[in-house]
């Protein structure tokens, strides 16, 4: 009997000691990996959790090492951990698709040659707003910026597509700021647990997804990063949209008429009808704005097609022009889009000067969402090249360059941006640029109202 109670004190005083080495281990690994200097190894995406793995002999190569003290932490079960690590170990695909497309060249316009391709991000919930961090395929801290994600939230007991947007700052060091806002379509907010799914697509890095025409035409696609990853978390602090105001209001005029391209189209017109009876669209221009085509295509259309209306001082006109702009492969503007900018200016004055009594409004650029249509567009011939140069940051380039403009100018610009940038999952299915009518007719909606903006505020 005595020997039988000592086997089972030092049984129970080796599990105590087992477990407070397990305790101890724990907080080693929470503390690397709050601090960024944890090592991953690299491997398949995990959602929903993550794998800590401490690997000092880490390298680039992603040659296999032997995996020492290994331990899961579960996001649900660990409440007081404030990072969450993105996928759960470094893709393992990234860079190698990303080089692949690329090719081997080593001349300056290489964006590898002093970047390494993000694989991975380490997510801070402890401030506000949150600071994502980017790291590269061996785990380590990148330093540079130029990356591009889409991150949506959604409350578990959510019935749209999404809670919440975050609005990206790209703090230019690899840290990336997370403001959160609910998405435009959804006006009420009732039922939320305060707990959901984080979802990161991860669309270009070092740079890539700003390059300009025609950097990308030897490459084998667009550059782009193709990796998706979930984890679920607590909410974040969430601001509520709220909806542009315009001055004059569409609800000035007899009759509003929209003249450009398909996005021009969207904003008064669904698949079979228009939005209203007193808004109206022609047909597609099918070409970007520049100082040639100006007055090739756009203002004898414009002529030809709406001259007799804009005759009347109650007919509004509504322009603008960025999508054909980015996605022409042949349309040669390079990063700063000089021309084309310079044909804003002047199609403007055009319009005046041939239509002196019509109110112009010009439309901001929408945003584009290239991860709704990757991977899969990549492997169609015809889609790749349509995607070649589609970005957010270059249609966000357009979009600050156009509306400072405008400002200039003194025409009433119409800034549904934002809205267009929270909006990516009620873009049309396998799309990118084009949107849900029940997203568009929103957007109509506010250019007829007549509320006014409210203070920020925010989810409960």
């Amino acid at each position: 009997m005595k020997r039988r109670n000592v086997c089972f004190s030092f049984s129970l005083l080796g599990l105590v000691l087992v477990s407070m080495l397990i305790v101890r281990q724990h907080r080693h690994y929470v503390k690397q990996a709050a601090s960024g200097k944890l090592l991953s190894k690299r491997g398949g995406d995990r959602p929903h959790h993550f794998n800590v793995s401490h690997l000092p002999n880490a390298n680039r190569s992603g040659a296999r090492q032997s995996r020492t003290n290994t331990i899961q932490l579960y996001h649900d079960h660990a409440p007081n951990s404030r990072t969450v690590l993105l996928p759960a170990v470094p893709s393992s695909t990234s860079e190698e698709r990303v080089r692949f497309a690329i090719g081997n060249y080593s001349d300056a316009s290489n964006p590898l040659i002093n970047c390494n391709i993000t694989s991975q991000v380490l997510l801070h919930t402890d401030q506000m707003p949150w600071i994502m961090e980017s790291l590269d395929s061996t785990g380590s801290k990148k330093t540079v910026g130029g990356d591009e994600f889409y991150v949506v939230y959604k409350d578990s007991n959510e019935e749209w597509d999404a809670t919440a947007v975050a609005w990206i700052q790209d703090l230019h060091n690899g840290s990336y700021g997370l403001d959160f806002v609910t998405v435009p379509i959804k006006e009420t907010f009732s039922n939320l647990t305060g707990h959901g799914n984080l979802t990161i697509y991860f669309q270009y890095s070092c740079g890539i997804g700003f390059t300009p025409q025609p950097l990308k035409d030897n490459w084998k696609d667009n550059g782009s990063t193709c990796l998706e990853t979930t984890a679920h978390v607590k909410a974040p602090r969430i601001r509520v949209f709220q909806a542009p105001t315009i001055s004059p209001n569409f609800s000035e005029f007899s009759r509003m008429v929209s003249f450009g391209d398909s996005l021009l189209q969207q904003l008064v017109f669904g698949y079979t009808r228009f939005f209203r009876k007193d808004v109206f669209w022609k047909a597609n221009v099918n070409s970007e704005l520049t100082s040639e085509t100006l007055d090739k295509r756009f203002i004898p259309k414009l002529r030809e097609w709406h001259g007799g209306d804009l005759q009347d001082p109650t007919v509004g006109l509504v322009i603008g022009s960025s999508v054909w702009d980015i996605l022409q492969n042949q349309n040669i503007q390079k990063a700063d889009f000089r021309d084309h900018l310079q044909a804003c200016r002047l199609y403007i004055a055009r319009v005046q000067k041939e239509f002196p009594n019509t109110t112009v409004f010009w439309k901001s650029p929408s945003t584009l969402h290239v991860h709704r249509m990757l991977p899969g567009c990549n492997k169609d011939r015809r889609c790749a090249e349509r995607v070649r140069y589609m970005s957010a940051s270059r249609s966000e380039f357009l979009y600050r360059g156009q509306k400072q403009i405008m400002a200039e100018l003194r025409i009433p610009f119409l800034d549904l941006y934002e809205g267009y940038f929270l909006s990516a999952p009620y873009t049309v299915r396998g799309d990118g640029r084009h949107y849900q009518p029940k997203y568009d007719r929103r957007m109509l909606r506010w250019l007829y109202s007549n509320k006014t903006v409210t203070p920020s505020i925010f989810l409960e």
